[in-house]
C-alpha cells in the first residue's frame, strides 16, 4: 500500500473517530480497531498480533481525545462530579484486568457478548423514556463501582472506550440526562483507556517480532496520524453535541450502539 494512501486513512479515519467522541460520549475505538487491523494485516503483520496491537493503539488515541472531548463537555458543564472518583477508580482498575485477559481469551467469543450488550442496550434505550431532571441522578456508590468495572474490562477486553456502555447504564439506571451523561463518559473513558494502554505497554514489552514503529503494543505511526485529526475534530462533535436536542441525540446513540452490535455480531 502507498504510504500516502496509509496515511490519509489514518487522517479520515481520526476526523471521524474525534467527533463521535465529542458528539456522542463514546471513545470511537470500533471504528479505529478494524481500520488498523486492515492496514496492519494488509502490509503483512500476523492477525493474532495485529489485533491486538489494535486495541492498544486504540486506547492511546482514546485516551489522547477524550481529553480533548471532556475538556470542552467540563466547560459546558455537563460533567456530574458527584461520586466519579468511584468511577475512575474501578475504570481504571477494571480496564487493566481487561488487558490481561484479552492476551488469553478467545477474541471472537468476546465481540460476541459485546454485541449481544449493545443490541439490548440499543432496544432497551429505545423503549425506557430517558431523565430529564438532574435531581433523580442515582447515590448509590456500588452502582458506580459495578459500573466503572464493567466499561473498564470492556475497555481493556476490546479497545473501546468503555461509552457505549457507560452512556447507557448513566441513563437508565443512574438517571443521568443525556448530555451529562456523555460529558461524564468523557471523562471516566480517560481512565479506562490509560488502564487498559498501561497494560498492554507492559505485556508488549516482552513480545518479540513486532512491527516496526511499535512501543510495546502500541503502533506509534498509526497513534500519531489517527490523533492529528481526532483532537481537532472531538471539540467540534462537543460543540455540536452541546447544540442538539436530548432526543436526536438518544436515537443517534441507540442508531450507532445497533450498528456495532450487529457488526461486531458478524451479520454484515
Amino acid at each position: 500500500m502507498d504510504i500516502l494512501l496509509y496515511i490519509l486513512i489514518l487522517l479520515l479515519a481520526g476526523a471521524i473517530t474525534g467527533f463521535l467522541s465529542g458528539l456522542l460520549g463514546v471513545g470511537g475505538g470500533f471504528i479505529m480497531t478494524p481500520i488498523q487491523y486492515f492496514l496492519l494485516v494488509h502490509i503483512g503483520v500476523e492477525a493474532n498480533l495485529a489485533i491486538t496491537i489494535s486495541f492498544a493503539t486504540s486506547l492511546g488515541i482514546i485516551l489522547i481525545t477524550s481529553i480533548f472531548s471532556s475538556r470542552k463537555h467540563y466547560a459546558n458543564n455537563f460533567v456530574v462530579k458527584k461520586n466519579i472518583k468511584f468511577l475512575i477508580v474501578s475504570g481504571f482498575f477494571g480496564a487493566l484486568s481487561g488487558a490481561l485477559l484479552s492476551v488469553h481469551l478467545d477474541v471472537n467469543i468476546l465481540q460476541l457478548i459485546f454485541a449481544i450488550l449493545c443490541i439490548g442496550a440499543g432496544i432497551w434505550m429505545f423503549i425506557i423514556k430517558y431523565p430529564e431532571n438532574s435531581e433523580l441522578i442515582a447515590s448509590e456508590k456500588y452502582k458506580y463501582i459495578l459500573l466503572g468495572l464493567c466499561a473498564g474490562l470492556l475497555s481493556g477486553l476490546l479497545g473501546v472506550g468503555g461509552g457505549i456502555i457507560l452512556i447507557p447504564i448513566f441513563c437508565l439506571v443512574l438517571k443521568y440526562p443525556v448530555h451529562k451523561a456523555i460529558g461524564t463518559s468523557s471523562t471516566i473513558i480517560i481512565f479506562t483507556s490509560c488502564g487498559g494502554l498501561l497494560m498492554y505497554l507492559i505485556l508488549g514489552l516482552y513480545t518479540s517480532n513486532l512491527p516496526d514503529y511499535c512501543f510495546g503494543y502500541i503502533n506509534i505511526l498509526q497513534l500519531i496520524f489517527i490523533s492529528l485529526t481526532s483532537c481537532i475534530f472531538a471539540k467540534y462533535g462537543a460543540d455540536t453535541a452541546k447544540k442538539t436536542k436530548p432526543i436526536i441525540l438518544k436515537y443517534l446513540h441507540i442508531i450507532l450502539m445497533l450498528f456495532i452490535g450487529l457488526k461486531m455480531g458478524g451479520l454484515f
